[in-house]
């Protein structure tokens, strides 16, 4: 080791046509002891020849252990296009032919379907491009232990949750059958209000227009607002956000804590009631976005804010969808806490005509706003963005002026989508 301390380091660059740049980096630390040089014994390789003698002791090993792995190689008729894949392997006709005398043992008869409309409407829909995978058997659970027998049956057998079939992702759908198991008909209660914790514990079938409603008396909302007739167990699995999000964010910041039933039947809950704690991981939010693929979410306790005092909606036209931008990142840097902040293009805007034609917007690109505060918050933060406005070129502001108008001009915004396939060949 060297004992001299070293000072400073200096690196000099020159660059073609510029003055050479000098950086100094103090010392950190009060001695620095290089590595010493090779000795005439050692072994000194150079990079070139260490990279080299890294890839050929990789390929043998590879070589090696190939026989002992489960990959098939698929040829593809193409020099270099080659790629391994393990071989999926799911229940037999046999196996499930005994899971369905299973849970028809273990379940109301009633409660399991191997109806040919029932199992279409639990793997197709009409609003995805998605190809449909349409799953073998429906089962309606009832209850978190009736959830329990079913993932035990099902062994090697894919099993789908299903709660309100609003995806356009494909989310729901069965590409290798299976069993899918429906939430919306019989676990969609909500469980448990606690007002002065600011949270509510439900089951997965609940819709959130329906908890929002039941919320509305005790001056409480769940803020995330995705599509019509979305569940929360469907909500929780894709980490949904909706039109709120600029505000509120995502479901993994309103979500406390699940339960959840593992692919063995185990029942796990992922966190208990006291808020702060640090003990252990973050299971909670490991299974949200999870779509399905760790467990069966069987009930979940989510956080809660206070309902507004009042809301206003409005819209504004732009000419471009530049404009429209900047008027969203200005916005928002100028710290202006809107509830809602939402984009629509010229073909959407058509789309919200043809679907309501009485609303006759501008069909050119748009910003939604949504504000929501005291009276005098609201009139300070629509004074400050429609100065944004007129400096990107807006258009007037059109308010709605009725909680029915606010409603339907929000609604049409949610069901635009409805008439992209017309709008779009019109």
């Amino acid at each position: 080791m060297l004992r001299s301390t070293l000072a400073s380091v200096k690196k000099h660059t020159a660059l073609a046509g510029r003055r050479p740049i000098t950086t100094t980096f103090q010392p950190r630390y009060a001695s620095i002891s290089p590595a010493p040089p090779p000795s005439s014994g050692s072994l000194g390789f150079s990079s070139a020849t260490a990279v080299l003698l890294g890839t050929v002791v990789g390929a043998v090993g590879l070589y090696i252990a190939t026989p002992y792995l489960n990959i098939t190689v698929k040829e593809t008729g193409n020099v270099g296009s080659s790629k391994a894949s393990i071989p999926i392997k799911y229940g037999t006709r046999e196996n499930l032919s005994k899971a369905l005398d299973c849970l028809r043992q273990v379940m109301p008869s009633e409660h399991v379907t191997i109806d040919e409309e029932e199992l279409r409407r639990h793997g197709y829909s009409n609003s995805s491009y998605h190809n449909e995978g349409l799953p073998h058997v429906v089962v309606y659970p009832q209850n978190t232990d009736e959830v329990v027998q079913i993932m035990k049956i099902a062994n090697e057998i894919p099993v789908i949750p299903f709660s309100g079939g609003t995806s356009l992702e494909g989310h729901y759908t069965a590409p290798h059958g299976g069993i899918s198991v429906d939430f919306f008909y019989h676990m969609d209660h909500i469980v448990a209000l606690h007002g002065e914790d600011m949270d509510v514990v439900v089951q997965p079938g609940v819709q959130w227009e329906d908890l929002n409603q039941y919320l509305k008396p005790h001056g409480l909302f769940f803020p995330l607002d995705p599509g019509p007739g979305a569940c929360i167990g469907g909500m929780v699995g894709t980490g949904c956000s909706g039109t709120n999000a600029v505000r509120y964010g995502t479901m993994r910041e309103w979500v406390l804590n699940l339960t959840v039933v593992m692919p063995d039947g185990t029942v796990v809950k992922t966190r208990q009631r006291p808020r702060k704690s640090s003990a252990g991981y973050d299971l909670t939010k490991l299974f949200i976005g999870s779509e399905g693929t760790l467990g069966m979410v069987t009930e979940a306790t989510l956080k809660l804010a206070v309902l507004p005092a009042e809301t206003s909606v409005a819209v504004c036209d732009f000419p471009t969808i530049r404009d429209a931008a900047d008027v969203s990142a200005a916005v928002v840097r100028a710290g202006v806490q809107v509830r809602a902040l939402e984009l629509l293009d010229d073909a959407m805007m058509k789309a919200i005509n043809l679907a309501n034609p009485k609303l006759g917007y501008v069909e050119k690109p748009t910003l939604f706003f949504k504000f929501s505060g005291s009276k005098a918050q609201i009139e300070d933060e629509i004074k400050t963005v429609g100065a944004i406005v007129k400096q990107h070129k807006g258009g007037k502001f059109k308010f709605a002026r009725s909680e029915k108008d606010q409603q339907d001009l929000w609604e049409g915004r949610k069901v635009d989508f409805c008439q992209l396939p017309v709008s779009s060949s019109s």
